[in-house]
């Protein structure tokens, strides 16, 4: 869509233009993994993306504004991410949080780097699972984010909140009828402030995302069972010692 050379008038003051000079994103990536105590899970990583692409507002005469695709900068980011996964015999679930710390430099001739630039943004999201009884289960996903800070706009934090419930039908959970209800507090927004050249504009939208659904599910395979020759046989020897 952004790489056709056409202009699409929102309003009379408003158009998005295409962009058919858009350049590929080049990005060098260090990683490093860990897992701690068997079920910690640690992610750590940098990465430097060359021509970062998006979508930039630019102000043009007449007092026209324009939406197009640009390559408008390069990006310095770093990245965490932690999992926590829980389980006892009636409750489980994961813990998970996301931590981003994003620079923009290099800025393109004629776009300004934003007043925000270097900022760091948390997100955070837990799984819960509880038996109740045997055939019968609850679950709850609750997520949040705190501002996110983009190259010409500032999102206000989103919390939402799921819940649901499963009905083991047949044994070993191989037939499962599910309800499940999406975002129950409607707090899913998406509310940002865009910030281009000397202006500034107030978007307002909040999307509907409420949702009550029933799922009959059905699992025809018990899976394949996995064994360890070489831990079963003690009398097999280590080969690359040796004796």
């Amino acid at each position: 869509m952004w790489l056709l050379p056409s202009i699409y008038y929102i309003d009379d003051h408003t158009y998005s233009a295409g962009n058919p000079n858009l350049d590929p994103q080049k990005r060098y990536n260090i990683n490093l993994d860990q897992v701690f105590y068997d079920f910690i899970y640690l992610s750590l990583q940098y990465s430097y993306t060359k021509g970062v692409s998006g979508t930039v507002l630019l102000e043009k005469p007449n007092n026209e504004l324009e939406y197009t695709y640009l390559n408008y900068a390069d990006r310095n980011m770093l990245y965490t991410g932690l999992a926590i996964p829980f389980q006892t015999s009636r409750f489980s679930g994961e813990f998970s949080a996301r931590g981003f710390y994003q620079k923009f430099v290099h800025p393109v001739s004629g776009i300004q780097l934003p007043d925000h630039n270097g900022t760091f943004r948390l997100s955070s999201s837990l799984y819960a699972k509880y038996i109740i009884i045997r055939p019968l289960s609850v679950n709850t996903y609750l997520s949040y984010s705190t501002k996110n800070y983009g190259f010409q706009f500032v999102r206000e934090p989103v919390f939402t909140m799921d819940i649901g419930a499963s009905y083991s039908i047949l044994k070993d959970d191989k037939m499962l009828l599910s309800l499940s209800v999406t975002d129950i507090f409607n707090s899913y927004k998406t509310n940002a402030v865009y910030k281009y050249s000397n202006n500034t504009r107030f978007i307002d939208s909040h999307t509907n995302s409420q949702s009550i659904r029933i799922t009959l599910s059905m699992r025809f395979s018990g899976g394949e069972k996995m064994s360890n020759n070489v831990l079963s046989n003690p009398n097999d020897i280590d080969r690359f010692r040796k004796e």
